[in-house]
């Protein structure tokens, strides 16, 4: 059995992870409709930031998405541990080889 205990939830942690880095991979801004005219444009996820806000959001962001993979580590580890997949050792051993411990 490889983990299971809580429902495999931690692939939804690296699935928020994944979604939320594929809308700001260029920094929040991507080509979209312009509900008006129906053009396409550029458009800006955080065109509401200030030029001093916005390296901070996307700072904050990508912070977000980095913790948010390492919880998905630490997550299925645990898992596995709980599962009986893994024992004491090889969870601890696991959890610094990925560096989150």
């Amino acid at each position: 059995m490889s983990g299971g205990h809580y429902d495999y939830k931690h692939w939804k942690l690296s699935d928020l992870a994944d979604d939320i880095e594929r809308e700001f991979i260029n920094d929040g801004k991507y080509i979209g409709e312009n509900w008006q005219t129906g053009e396409q444009e550029e458009m800006d996820r955080i065109e509401d930031a200030s030029d001093e806000q916005r390296p901070i959001i996307l700072k904050e962001v990508k912070s977000l998405i980095d913790d948010l993979r390492k919880c998905a580590i630490r997550a299925k580890e645990l898992e596995w541990y709980m599962s009986g997949d893994t024992g004491a050792d090889s969870y601890l051993e696991r959890l610094k080889e990925k560096n989150v411990l």
